[in-house]
């Protein structure tokens, strides 16, 4: 057992090395991401989820289920008027049905209080392969940076 935990932990280690050649295999699940974000849209942005998938969003309680990561999703959706984000996967390691993907994120959101809020990140997902598609298992979210600006009034 102790083996396999150190196994497991050179293969992350390792994962750099490898670059991201890998992480083409988790393009839909990025993309669908992206385009849920920018339509604001809950039940997409968790569609890319296993049933007990877990989100830990970064300064708040983990998100168990499916119903849970919606909630959160919707839940964000009400307090802007937009959201943009960019994934660049910095290293990608598939194993049969399981996947791990890191990276970073950029994230521009505007909030219906006013308020333009502009993020540097770092992610980590843990995929699963269900019937020949990726579905994130675990998902991680690190802010590296933030700032934020009152929006101009028009």
């Amino acid at each position: 057992m102790k083996s396999k935990k150190l196994l497991v932990l050179l293969v992350f280690l390792l994962m750099p090395l490898a670059g991201y050649s890998q992480s083409h295999h988790f393009d839909d699940v990025r993309n669908t991401l992206t385009e849920a974000l920018k339509n604001q849209d809950a039940e997409k942005a968790t569609s890319v989820y296993t049933k007990d998938g877990v989100q830990l969003p970064p300064d708040q309680d983990e998100l168990v289920g499916v119903e849970a990561i919606q909630k959160g999703y919707e839940s964000f959706f009400q307090s802007v008027t937009s959201a943009s984000l960019m994934l660049t996967p910095t290293a990608a390691w598939v194993d049969g049905d399981f996947g791990v993907e890191r990276g970073v994120y950029t994230m521009e959101v505007k909030t219906k209080s006013g308020l333009l809020a502009k993020i540097k990140a770092r992610y980590i997902m843990v995929l699963k392969r269900l019937n020949e598609t990726w579905r994130i298992k675990y998902s991680m979210l690190n802010n590296k940076e933030m700032t934020t600006s009152k929006l101009q009034d028009k």
